[in-house]
This record gives structure tokens, C-alpha cells and sequence, in this order.
């Protein structure tokens, strides 16, 4: 994966029909992750050495290693609580962005979703990577909380059949329901319970 992505920015880099004013990071929320994301990147020096710099500034707040996670195997990984996931993303998107700038690749814009807004603000420079460490740490934290004893309320609106339809559920939470593009998500402190409105 490394080679092939390397092949790819070299190429693009020298094409005079890119436009450097014309690239975006977008820093995703968590969601996004899969058993084994990122892994062949640790042979890459220029990632590898942040990423460790990553876990380094994670390891005061979270008290584990976000290496460690990422190289868990399916009997021990915890991608699947969100505040493991939030910090490994954090991590890995934060060090992918610092290896394409070592590459020569520069985005002019930088933005991100969720937990992705705290990886934004680190590369951007607008948050030291000790207190992007801090932050992420915290909020994934309050997220797992707040997940366990109350519920999620979802409002879709399906606009295919050209009639707005709205309906909201009352359930315990999943990750792909609250990261769901089609639903907004609001929280409520109710007991867990399903309903539909």
C-alpha cells in the first residue's frame, strides 16, 4: 500500500495539470476504521516516526498504546469502543497527513468530521499535537460515556420517493448509526427503549 500511494503522489506531483491551490485533507470521523487500517504504513520511516510521536502524546491521557491497537489482532482489538477508535484515528490520520507533507504533498485547505476536526487542527497548526493528544483523549472519552446510559433519537428524511418522510427512533446506539451520512443524530438521556414516532 505504501509503494502504491508513494507511485501515486510522485506522479501526481510532477503533473503540471495539478493545481496545488486545489487539494483538501479531509480528516474523517471515526467510522471509518477497519481491523488492520493502516498497518502496512508502519514501514514507511516518514509515518511510522509520527505515528510514534502520536502515541507518545496519547500515552499520558488514554494509558495504552495506540501502536498496540493498531497491531491488535481480532481476539484482542478494541477498534470497536470509541474510546480506543477515536484516539487510534486521531493518530493515524494526524501521521498519513504528516508523511504526505514530507513527500512534498501540501493540502491548501484542511478540514475534518467529528473526531477528525482535532487531527484538522493539529496538522493545520492550529493545536500543539500535546494538546490535540489531550483533547481527542477527553472527548472520546465523554463520547463512550454518554453512550451507555441514555439513547440516540434519529431523524432520516428519505428524499427519493419525492415526499419527505421523517421518522425517529429511540435505540441504543451503534457505531454505524451515529456516523450513519443519512441520519441526525441527536442525543437523549432517556432509558434505553425503541420506539417510532
Amino acid at each position: 500500500m505504501t509503494g502504491a500511494l508513494r507511485a501515486h503522489v510522485t506522479a501526481h506531483a510532477r503533473d503540471r495539470a495539478v493545481r496545488p491551490d486545489a487539494l483538501a485533507f479531509c480528516f474523517s470521523g471515526h467510522g471509518s476504521q477497519w481491523l488492520g487500517m493502516g498497518r502496512d504504513l508502519l514501514g514507511e520511516p516518514a509515518f511510522r516516526a509520527a505515528f510514534e510521536a502520536c502515541d507518545r502524546a496519547l500515552r499520558p491521557f488514554t494509558g495504552w498504546s495506540v501502536t498496540a491497537e493498531l497491531l491488535a489482532d481480532r481476539a484482542t482489538s478494541r477498534l470497536e469502543r470509541t474510546d480506543v477508535v477515536q484516539p487510534v484515528l486521531f493518530a493515524l490520520q494526524t501521521a498519513l497527513a504528516r508523511t504526505l507533507s514530507a513527500w512534498g504533498v501540501e493540502p491548501a485547505v484542511v478540514f475534518g468530521q467529528g473526531p477528525g476536526d482535532v487531527a484538522a487542527a493539529v496538522f493545520a497548526g492550529a493545536l500543539p499535537l500535546a494538546e490535540g493528544a489531550r483533547l481527542i483523549a477527553a472527548r472520546s472519552r465523554l463520547d463512550s460515556e454518554r453512550t451507555h446510559p441514555g439513547t440516540w433519537a434519529r431523524r432520516r428524511v428519505f428524499a427519493r420517493t419525492g415526499a419527505t418522510t421523517l421518522r425517529a427512533t429511540l435505540d441504543r446506539p451503534s457505531s454505524s448509526d451515529r456516523d450513519s451520512g443519512a441520519a441526525v443524530q441527536l442525543w437523549q438521556g432517556v432509558p434505553t427503549a425503541r420506539r417510532t414516532v
